[in-house]
């Protein structure tokens, strides 16, 4: 499914809940008490500051030990799911503009463009020279339905657009850790 602006929401978690209420009521109180306020669904949005839970962290840590020389198997669970991610610097960028602008309203960012966790690890693992397959186990290569951003709103209003490639934002994130 592709989401903008106008995609109904159709949460499935509190979390999602909390953060549909939240969007509802920041643009009531905007056209009801002139609030300036701005929200935004962002996707995915990656750096070496998420949390080692996170695949991108795992598949990159992975890749740093390895090149360390060090013996190491990343677990992976489906390496065919696939995401709208992006960088966090992209992201970042994209709220800066939201914060300047001069009308506030709500907005999509995201990058546009689904990515595999296969992707992520062929990237990490080959901008460090290595062969992703030895390195990782999984347990499923099964291409699910996923979301994705059309940020096409912020591109219009605001001159938004995701800058870094995939390819270059995880090769930053590999280059971190080592």
């Amino acid at each position: 499914d592709v989401i903008d602006e106008g995609s109904a929401h159709r949460p499935a978690t509190f979390y999602g809940h909390t953060k549909s209420w939240s969007m509802g009521l920041l643009g009531f109180l905007r056209e009801r008490e002139g609030l300036r306020a701005s929200t935004a669904i962002l996707f995915n949005h990656e750096s070496i500051r998420r949390d080692a839970s996170f695949v991108s962290r795992k598949i990159t840590q992975a890749v740093a030990r390895t090149k360390r020389g060090e013996a190491c198997t990343v677990e992976l669970q489906n390496i065919g799911a696939r995401a709208d991610w992006s960088s966090a610097h992209d992201v970042v960028d994209a709220l800066q503009r939201m914060g300047q602008a001069a009308t506030p309203r709500d907005y999509v960012i995201g990058s546009g463009r689904l990515k595999s966790v296969r992707d992520m690890a062929m990237a990490a693992f080959g901008h460090a020279g290595l062969d992703w397959r030895p390195h990782t186990r999984f347990a499923r290569d099964d291409e699910m339905p996923a979301l994705v951003a059309r940020p096409s709103a912020i591109a219009q209003g605001l001159g938004w657009a995701a800058s870094r490639p995939f390819d270059g934002w995880v090769a930053d994130m590999v280059d971190q850790e080592l």
